[in-house]
């Protein structure tokens, strides 16, 4: 599992590792209780991974509205003319 380093030179996990935990993509079943288990004992990765949950909560909330408001809204800037 990829680590970062902090300036007290302890390991952390990777803001990517951590992405992928939250969106449950490419991690092995081990990887998973790896972070897992680094989260119980690590309060500056258990902040950057509500931090990063929070940020993805807003754009789902965000494409949520966006969606509801108009539909062809989210692609209509992208047609080619």
């Amino acid at each position: 599992m990829p680590l970062l380093g902090t300036s007290r030179d302890e390991p952390h996990i990777s803001d990517d590792r951590l992405e992928l935990y939250l969106l449950k993509h490419s991690l092995t079943t081990d990887e998973r209780a790896n972070i897992e288990d680094h989260l119980l004992s690590c309060p500056f990765c258990i902040s950057r991974l509500e931090k990063l949950q929070e940020f993805i909560d807003l754009l789902r909330m965000a494409f949520r509205v966006t969606r509801r408001s108009d539909p062809n809204r989210v692609f209509n800037n992208a047609r080619i003319a």
